[in-house]
């Protein structure tokens, strides 16, 4: 799979203020007191930085060489966070969250509509009422008229 190779360079394709965008958006759309899911945390630059802010962060990826890196990550940074190995298309195993977070265009690796449908069905599923998704996608138009022919991996 492409992400065992990709995330040993991870860290290095991704602009790391980028994260602190991402944190700063959430911190302004959530509560302190909120358990959030962040649903494809790749190697958890994003839950250490929510943990490290006061959040009860959990963190899902379907990489197993990413969660390995954000756990490493996580405890490097004193932190406690709850990483889990699944796909986004089925949470079955996972409770109910105030808020999930879902950044770096991590919903357009679906390769379906039906896919994206079901991964919202998913976390409206374990989303509490009044539960809030904050998630970011990159456009046709950003690929055709802001980066044609552009391909970063």
């Amino acid at each position: 799979m492409i992400y065992h190779e990709f995330a040993k360079f991870y860290d290095d394709l991704f602009d790391e203020t980028l994260y602190d965008k991402w944190l700063e958006y959430t911190l302004r759309r959530t509560n302190r007191s909120d358990k959030i899911l962040d649903l494809a945390c790749g190697t958890g630059r994003l839950a250490v930085r929510l943990s490290r802010a006061g959040y009860n962060v959990d963190g899902a990826d379907l990489s197993e060489d990413m969660l390995t890196m954000a756990d490493q990550r996580a405890r490097e940074a004193d932190q406690q966070i709850n990483f889990f190995q699944l796909d986004m298309r089925n949470l079955s195993e996972l409770p109910s969250y105030d808020s999930i977070t879902c950044f770096d265009d991590s919903l357009c690796y679906l390769s379906s509509e039906s896919d994206l449908r079901q991964t919202f069905s998913q976390v409206s599923t374990h989303l509490k009422p009044g539960g809030s998704f904050l998630f970011d996608v990159i456009t046709p138009y950003q690929t055709d008229e802001v980066y044609p022919g552009y391909m970063y991996n």
